[in-house]
């Protein structure tokens, strides 16, 4: 279950992640949800089999920069299935009642949903975590059951 975070320089992408990474959370359901590291700063994203899947080069895989610390090895997936992107906004950018419908990135011929998150809000992390929730176990109920609710 893979999140893209998407953002200019200094937006917040890598301290959102690390706040996701820090700690496990419910987001809004009964499993708890694990953030793992996959790529900070470069990724590569494919077309496999038409599924998208994301991974770090080799040259900084495991990495993490942190701004005010510098670049930390971390525990890591080496690559997951991409299920959406989110675009970090100001708050103010943010739509109360999105239209999902219309909202969608292209990679490498595939469309994943975009959602909107403003990084720097209390809530960011378990808006994130509600969504992967929603995402892993009502919009994919197939994906239902199991001990390994990691997602990336």
């Amino acid at each position: 279950m893979g999140l893209l975070l998407l953002g200019d320089p200094g937006s917040g992408k890598s301290e959102l992640a690390l706040r996701l990474i820090d700690s496990v959370g419910y987001g809004v359901g009964e499993v708890v949800l694990r953030a793992r590291l996959v790529a900070d700063d470069q990724t590569i994203i494919e077309n496999r089999g038409h599924r998208l899947y994301a991974s770090a080069p080799v040259s900084i895989s495991g990495r993490l920069e942190v701004r005010g610390i510098g670049v930390l090895r971390l525990q890591h997936l080496p690559s997951t299935e991409l299920h959406a992107a989110v675009q970090l906004t100001a708050r103010e950018g943010v739509e109360r009642f999105p239209d999902l419908s219309v909202q969608s990135v292209e990679f490498c011929g595939l469309s994943v949903p975009l959602f909107h998150v403003a990084p720097f809000e209390i809530a960011a992390t378990s808006k994130l975590r509600a969504l992967a929730g929603d995402l892993m176990f009502h919009r994919n109920p197939q994906a239902v059951g199991g001990d390994d609710n990691k997602w990336a």
